[in-house]
């Protein structure tokens, strides 16, 4: 199973590109959340990852690890994404679709992700 994108930052950087052509802020919360819900709809739609990535269930959301660790060291964008035209589709699509959710709404759908309820409650 090879990953639409090669990469988390690949990923990250897309939906920060995009968010900024729009005029959007996005904070490390909410592009993760992004980030985890974009993984999860494209796994269901293709049976295969968006991208090379392992979420961590966190109590303040989901945390893939080497894109906060980029994100938090202030590395700005270093290269331009590389996406597949499959990941490029689909990223477009999902932007248009929940790109203007607020943070509560993108919390809402990850809480009612079986999968997320699940990892989250083994680790207490």
């Amino acid at each position: 199973m090879i990953p639409a994108a090669r990469s988390p930052i690949d990923i990250a950087f897309w939906f920060l590109e995009r968010a900024g052509q729009e005029g959007a802020s996005v904070t490390l919360k909410r592009l993760l959340s992004l980030m985890y819900l974009a993984q999860g709809e494209f796994f269901g739609k293709t049976g295969n990852k968006l991208m090379p990535a392992c979420f961590v269930a966190m109590r303040e959301g989901p945390v893939e690890p080497t894109t906060r660790l980029v994100l938090e060291s202030g590395l700005q964008n270093p290269w331009a994404p590389e996406l597949s035209g499959q990941a490029l589709a689909f990223l477009a699509d999902f932007w248009l679709r929940l790109g203007a959710l607020p943070q509560p709404a993108l919390d809402r759908l990850i809480g009612a992700d079986g999968a997320w309820t699940e990892t989250l409650g083994l680790g207490e």
